[in-house]
């Protein structure tokens, strides 16, 4: 693990157990904590193939469900990633943004695309 992933292995022990300098502690105790990561720390996710999740990613994905729950049909994620359909959403082509206002001006536009009119 700590060959194959070290960056990511510094910053959970750094996250999670607040361990700066691993090589400080005796190798025992650094291998039980690391045996005990959550599976969404960066190691874990390296180690099963998995990218971790976007933040934009995620704030995308409570837009589009509170809009299916008013009863609305928004699909915020699949315009931000330029698709039409979920399930043909290409999901290799990201759309970033510089800050959260970026985010912002471009779900409104998603929005107002889908429905014609403002969103809120």
């Amino acid at each position: 693990m700590l060959h194959d992933y070290h960056d990511a292995f510094i910053c959970d022990m750094a996250e999670y157990y607040h361990i700066y300098d691993y090589r400080a502690y005796p190798a025992r105790y650094i291998a039980t904590l690391a045996a005990g990561l959550k599976p969404e720390s960066r190691v874990c996710m390296a180690q099963n193939g998995q990218q971790p999740v976007d933040i934009y990613t995620l704030i995308g994905i409570i837009a589009d469900t509170l809009a299916m729950t008013a009863g609305g049909d928004a699909w915020v994620l699949d315009h931000m990633v330029d698709g039409e359909d979920p399930e043909e959403t290409n999901t290799s082509e990201k759309q970033q943004f510089d800050s959260g206002a970026d985010f912002l001006a471009a779900r409104q536009k998603a929005l107002e695309k889908i429905n014609g009119s403002e969103f809120r």
